[in-house]
């Protein structure tokens, strides 16, 4: 019986420590977060509006939208020389569901702009956009330029590769010296 007492107190020592070890998935992610670091990348946790949820009511009468918790990969862009006098050129690409509303314009028949680029940026960008978005994980919710910070919100559950690659392509595309694309008149 004394025998039987000691291995439970063990176990009730050992149950926290082996609960607080990472599963397979935390490892997998870990590994995904430290090579984007590594290239340069901000990994952070955040939550974004679900734009192909429905809109709710709250019980004041606020329109509610509810809220994805994602990561987003963030690459700070190259600035222009004069980027003080320069106005940064904004613009949000979000992936469309089959239930959500068709209201805006779409760049494919999975990605629609939320924020559309102007005409400031040149058709460079949607042929850009669309080779790589088709070519991109299905995890991927939103893509972003704000800023002169490019980001990705995403699951984590594809390539982190294809995410570098993208992050850091785009960054120069849209940098390329002498103002082609980067917003400048």
């Amino acid at each position: 019986m004394s025998y039987l007492i000691i291995v439970i107190i063990i176990l009730v020592i050992i149950a926290p420590i082996i609960s607080i070890l990472p599963n397979a998935r935390q490892k997998t992610q870990l590994v995904k977060r430290k090579a984007a670091m590594a290239e340069g990348i901000r990994v952070e946790l955040v939550q974004i509006d679900d734009v192909n949820a429905r809109v709710t009511i709250s019980t004041a009468g606020k329109e509610q939208r509810p809220k994805l918790s994602v990561v987003a990969y963030r690459f700070q862009r190259a600035r222009p020389v004069s980027w003080r006098e320069v106005e940064a050129r904004e613009w949000s690409l979000n992936r469309v569901t089959k239930n959500s509303a068709q209201e805006m314009q779409q760049l494919t028949t999975d990605w629609t702009w939320l924020v559309e680029p102007g005409q400031n940026l040149t058709n460079d960008l949607d042929g850009y956009l669309k080779r790589w978005l088709a070519d991109m994980p299905d995890d991927i919710v939103r893509v972003e330029d704000r800023g002169y910070i490019l980001s990705i919100y995403w699951q984590e559950r594809g390539e982190v590769a294809r995410i570098i690659d993208f992050l850091t392509d785009c960054s120069a595309m849209l940098s390329l010296p002498g103002g082609k694309n980067d917003g400048i008149d």
